[in-house]
């Protein structure tokens, strides 16, 4: 038995004014029968459906069910009350068969057999797989008074469920609900009297908010039917993977945007690790100098091999302050002084000798091309502007080494030793200290003069920053020795450049990923709004808030844990790519170690499901404002 006990409801027109729909409203309804509810327009019979159904709270006075008040509603929704409304109510994306399956507990045995030979019954047993949109409107309303079936439940609520049928169609649609009302309480909201006078036990009319009519339209009446408890339980996660297959196009298109911004994410810090940024030094810094001057504090026979057995160090040479003067020949006299450096047994040379050899005897040097360029100038050969020329490219290394290659050297020592340019050595990756010649060490077998170390000449391994820098800390606490002050400069302008580069790239990336969640968090929010019928509906069968808010959260997860394996599929692609065609010596799984992956993954997959989690809290609660048969209205 179902009782309204002095029931008032009022709606606020504006902030100050409320308009009275029921007011001292008393009703008393058996546990079975045919129960029509006519009136016109205003007069509250709506409303009156919306409180019997626990759509909408009272303001004041209660509702009883089996003399017991009703207070938790999504409860007393989800075991005793079903619907079936002018406008069908089903769930576009969802089959006919999942359209009554969502509406079953998950108690019910063989609930899938159960809602297939419902369907059956009711006429649409060669439509269970069909999408309502491929339905007309008289299979639709089957499909609903089906659901009301499967639900199982002791009040089965009717909004106008004729009115958008046809007369034959409407015909048929009343007898079924006719048959229901024998063992469940129907109550019909209708405008048509003959459709109330025809299929009634009882016809109820109601004018502005009132009972004007309470008449019994059969001899017989309704039976009082003794109602059972039952258990609603229906799974989350079936829900919400049918949700997300039935949205397929609304699916893939956020996969793909989060996929992107994942895959952007893991690119950025793969690009940050110290495999692709010593890369990035080595290729950036491939016309730049792989070598640091050191000035000499205190001279020691073990400076040398003290340094090369530091982290990073191939070779160390010293430098010479002795001034060698050079001329071409005795007539011209000398043409210029330098300075010389041993390049004995140094591979690195050897690799950059961009035009000749390397030096085989004490009488054969290397220099770099703007130092022959430089002796040539001075000899009045290739013309005053050979430097322009040569560095806006219109003569190359070759052209020059050619020019100077057929030059004896001579030295102004006793004797007057000649040498010869059998080589270039690339000038843009050495810091070239004074245009000297390089020299094997049987050169100072041509000089008279004590050698005198004024520098030393070190060659990294590696253009790596983090090798330039373990190197100076080490120097650092070396006495004998100080960084030369122009070098620095000139390779901290290397350096700086591709920081620079790599900043300019990561604040590029942050930018892209932040517009990418702006779009993402639109997307999101669009889409929940646009599925506030769908809510509307899930609330109306009796899922609770916290319910809808677990199979909308399931959905994101869902999405979430399939963006996360594609863009890790992707990535995977990319560094593939990265190792093959950049020719890193390293294995792939090198650099997903170097990335931390095992905590870093987790993490990201904490931040990102985190944050569609709380677009779906804020977005829920703004629907949940709305009362319930607003969001079914919103369709």
């Amino acid at each position: 038995m179902l009782k309204l006990l002095d029931v008032k409801k009022s709606y606020p027109i504006r902030e100050d004014l409320d308009q009275v729909v029921l007011e001292n409203f008393n009703l008393e309804l058996e546990g079975t029968g045919f129960v029509s509810i006519l009136g016109t327009s205003g007069s509250g019979k709506t409303t009156l459906l919306n409180l019997l159904g626990a759509l909408d709270k009272v303001d004041s006075g209660k509702i009883l069910f089996e003399d017991e008040e009703i207070t938790d509603l999504s409860s007393f929704r989800s075991k005793k009350i079903g619907f079936i409304f002018q406008h069908y109510n089903l769930i576009d994306h969802l089959s006919i068969l999942d359209n009554v399956l969502i509406v079953m507990s998950d108690d019910v045995t063989n609930k899938r057999k159960r809602a297939k030979s419902i369907l059956v019954d009711v006429g649409l047993g060669d439509h269970l797989n069909k999408l309502p949109k491929q339905l007309s409107g008289g299979q639709k309303q089957r499909v609903a008074i089906a659901r009301a079936i499967a639900k199982d439940v002791d009040i089965l609520l009717c909004d106008e469920p004729l009115g958008n049928l046809d007369e034959k169609t409407g015909e048929k649609i009343a007898d079924m609900i006719k048959e229901l009302s024998k063992s469940k309480l129907v109550l019909l909201v209708t405008h048509n009297n003959e459709v109330a006078k025809k299929y009634s036990d009882r016809i109820i009319y109601l004018k502005y908010g009132k009972i004007e009519s309470d008449t019994q339209n059969v001899t017989n009446p309704a039976k009082k039917k003794d109602s059972e408890k039952k258990n609603f339980k229906i799974s989350n996660l079936w829900l919400a993977f049918k949700n997300i297959v039935g949205r397929f196009m609304h699916t893939i298109k956020t996969v793909i945007l989060l996929s992107f911004i994942l895959l952007i994410t893991l690119i950025t810090i793969a690009l940050d690790t110290r495999i692709f940024q010593q890369y990035m030094h080595e290729r950036s810094i491939d016309k730049g100098v792989k070598n640091l001057i050191l000035y000499v504090n205190e001279d020691s026979e073990d400076l040398l091999s003290d340094l090369e057995s530091m982290n990073h160090i191939d070779n160390a040479e010293y430098i010479y302050d002795n001034k060698i003067e050079i001329a071409i020949s005795l007539e011209w006299g000398p043409i210029g002084r330098t300075s010389f450096e041993s390049i004995s047994d140094n591979e690195w040379v050897k690799d950059n000798i961009v035009q000749g050899r390397y030096p085989e005897n004490e009488q054969e040097i290397l220099v770099t091309p703007k130092h022959a360029i430089t002796v040539l100038t001075q000899l009045g050969i290739g013309g005053e502007k050979l430097l322009d020329k040569y560095e806006a490219g219109i003569i190359d290394d070759a052209e020059v080494f050619t020019m100077i290659f057929r030059r004896n050297i001579i030295l102004n020592y006793t004797g007057h030793p000649r040498v010869k340019v059998v080589g270039l050595i690339d000038g843009e990756k050495i810091y070239d200290f004074k245009e000297s010649i390089y020299v094997l060490d049987e050169f100072s077998n041509l000089i008279e003069e004590e050698l005198k170390p004024i520098g030393v000449n070190v060659f990294k391994d590696n253009l790596f920053r983090d090798a330039e820098d373990q190197i100076k800390e080490e120097l650092e606490n070396d006495s004998r020795v100080v960084p030369y002050d122009r070098y620095n400069l000139s390779a901290e302008t290397e350096y700086s450049r591709i920081d620079a580069f790599s900043k300019l790239f990561k604040t590029t990336s942050a930018i892209i990923i932040l517009v990418s969640l702006i779009v993402l968090t639109s997307l999101m929010v669009t889409a929940l709004f646009e599925r506030k019928y769908e809510i509307g509906l899930y609330r109306s069968f009796g899922y609770g808030g916290k319910k809808v808010t677990k199979i909308l959260m399931l959905e994101f997860v869902i999405i979430g844990i399939d963006s996360i394996i594609l863009s890790l599929a992707l990535f995977t692609l990319f560094l593939n790519l990265a190792v093959k065609k950049l020719g890193l010596l390293i294995s792939f799984t090198e650099i997903l170690n170097s990335m931390n992956l095992v905590i870093f993954i987790p993490l990201l997959t904490l931040i990102i499901l985190g944050f569609m989690m709380v677009v779906v809290i804020i977005s829920k609660k703004v629907i949940f404002k709305d009362q319930i048969i607003v969001n079914l209205k919103a369709n």
